[in-house]
């Protein structure tokens, strides 16, 4: 779940990072068939945990935040699950060191 722009709502979404770009869906069938959402593509910089929104009721019963950073803006998401929440701070950690490396490494010719 992302927080809507108005901080009070959350839209449903499916999301799935591929290296460092967020790429957001309708569906998981959206996602098999590459139909992105308009604007549907923003490169991650950065994510951590992130405390509940003041005005925003939670999405699910047992919701755990983050903060996901893009070069567009700095958003709020909702996770099913802290464990969920994990699994996506430490793949987005992990994209961010692998293109770290690459951006180092010299290139072979």
């Amino acid at each position: 779940f992302k927080l809507k722009e108005n901080s009070r709502e959350w839209k449903k979404i499916y999301a799935v990072l591929r290296g460092n770009d967020l790429c957001y869906f309708e569906s998981p069938m959206d996602a098999q068939q590459n139909k992105l959402m308009k604007d549907g593509i923003k490169q991650v910089l950065s994510a951590s945990i992130a405390n509940a929104p003041a005005n925003a009721k939670p999405p699910v019963d047992s919701p755990a935040y983050l903060m996901i950073e893009t070069t567009h803006a700095k958003k709020v998401y909702c996770a099913r699950s802290t464990n969920d929440r994990s699994d996506w701070l430490h793949a987005i950690k992990r994209n961010a060191e692998v293109a770290a490396r690459r951006a180092v490494s010299p290139r072979r010719q």
